[in-house]
C-alpha cells in the first residue's frame, strides 16, 4: 500500500505505464530524428543565406545533439 492510501501495482494502471513506455520508446526517438532533419536542413539554408556563423554552428550543434540523443535512445541498454 502507498502512503497516499492507493494499492500498489494495479493492473489497469501498470498496463498504462507499459503501454506509455512503449510509446515513447518508438515515437520520440522518431520525433528527434525529424528535429534533427529539419535542424540539419536549417543549418544549410542558414549558411547558404550567409547567416552570422554563430548562429549557424548553433544550430548545427542542435542537429547533432538531436541526431545523438534520437540514435542512442533506440540503442539496447539495461532499460529495454
Amino acid at each position: 500500500m502507498l502512503s497516499d492510501g492507493r494499492e500498489e501495482g494495479g493492473t489497469a494502471e501498470s498496463r498504462s505505464r507499459g503501454r506509455r513506455a512503449e510509446l515513447m520508446g518508438g515515437v520520440l526517438p522518431t520525433l528527434l530524428l525529424i528535429l534533427a532533419g529539419v535542424l540539419v536542413g536549417g543549418t544549410w539554408s542558414l549558411h547558404k543565406q550567409g547567416a552570422p556563423r554563430g548562429a549557424v554552428v548553433v544550430t548545427a550543434l542542435l542537429a547533432v545533439l538531436a541526431t545523438a540523443g534520437g540514435v542512442l535512445w533506440l540503442l539496447p541498454g539495461d532499460g529495454s
